[in-house]
């Protein structure tokens, strides 16, 4: 099985200073309105609990869960693990042993 990287760069390497908990958090909710779209910047968690790479991602920085996450969706990947078929679920864990 095998998927497709979108013709558009996924994601950019770029560092925001957060200066506090308060900040972190409104990023956070700012971008839970952009799961799921090109706006999507990395801060927001979008796996599930049961989700067998959940640890690794909590971990990432912001660019390579973009990555992940625009390739997912580039691909019509479900983002929760939960929701995915087990050839989804296959081609997800590609996705995620290539890009944590």
């Amino acid at each position: 099985m095998s998927y497709a990287i979108p013709e558009f760069e996924p994601a950019s390497s770029y560092i925001i200073e957060v200066t506090g908990q308060d900040v972190y958090l409104k990023l956070s909710e700012l971008d839970r309105e952009f799961l799921g779209t090109d706006d999507y910047l990395g801060f927001a968690s979008w796996w599930c609990g049961g989700d067998d790479y959940k640890h690794a991602l909590r971990k990432a920085k912001g660019h390579p869960r973009k990555r992940i996450h625009d390739i997912l969706i580039h691909n019509n990947i479900p983002l929760l693990q939960t929701d995915r078929t087990y050839d989804q679920q296959t081609i997800a864990l590609q996705i995620y042993r290539k890009y944590l």
